[in-house]
């Protein structure tokens, strides 16, 4: 493999759904289409026909599937250097693309993006670990989803997240609200937000977590791990 071995292609599993960025398609995105759209805009929408690779240069977007009901399941966000693909040319697909912050994307054509792909062996490495690592993470949720309560899910997220994005200070956590508010755990998780919010105010009274505004300070690891444990023999 070009600039690597195979032992290299490590596929590092997110806890929040933000997937490793692909800086480098940069270079092409003179042979793709240049959009822009507003706060709010309807990038993908459910039944209407779409079929490109869409590489976001700036903003922010915000991809779900929304149900013939209405229902909407949150899927994952896409930050700068990210992409998404939504290749659904027939019109019954549920899946939707939203922008949450003005953006500016790069449409690349399914033949375009092969052809790129088969002229740079680095990029063609990166995108399909890309798609791998999100492959690995919808099939670490849906595992979940089946298997376990939504207790456990949300105190698995805060326990993992503590680990892995967590600030350390003093004998305590911090977590940033603004990264991990209590509707975001609740997209995340597939976990109803009055579950989510009715969960945070056992964790509160049980000592575990205090919150605020700012931050989620978490107080026993041990205590929120064997709270998963204990959730997860009784399911």
């Amino acid at each position: 493999m070009e600039n690597g071995k195979l032992s290299d292609c490590i596929i590092k599993m997110p806890i929040i759904p933000t997937f490793d960025p692909i800086e480098e398609l940069n270079m092409y995105t003179s042979l793709g289409s240049l959009h822009t759209f507003a706060r709010g805009s309807k990038i993908v929408s459910p039944g209407i026909p779409f079929s490109n690779v869409i590489f976001l240069i700036s903003g922010q977007l915000d991809v779900s599937m929304v149900s013939r009901n209405g229902e909407e399941k949150y899927l994952l966000e896409v930050f700068k250097n990210g992409i998404a693909v939504a290749l659904n040319q027939n019109d019954d697909h549920e899946f939707q693309i939203t922008a949450v912050k003005d953006c500016t994307v790069c449409f690349f054509s399914l033949d375009i993006m092969i052809a790129i792909l088969s002229q740079n062996t680095r990029l063609f490495k990166n995108f399909i670990l890309n798609l791998i690592q999100k492959t690995q993470y919808f099939m670490y949720q849906s595992r979940d989803l089946y298997q376990s309560r939504p207790s456990a899910r949300v105190f698995s997220f805060l326990y993992n997240l503590c680990l892995t994005k967590g600030n350390r200070v003093n004998d305590y956590y911090e977590l940033a609200v603004e990264n991990v508010s209590q509707k975001t755990i609740a997209k995340i998780t597939g976990t109803h937000p009055v579950t989510v919010c009715k969960l945070f105010t056992y964790l509160s009274k049980e000592g575990i977590i205090k919150k605020n505004r700012k931050v989620i300070k978490v107080y026993d690891l041990n205590k929120l791990c064997n709270l998963i444990a204990n959730e997860e023999l009784t399911y």
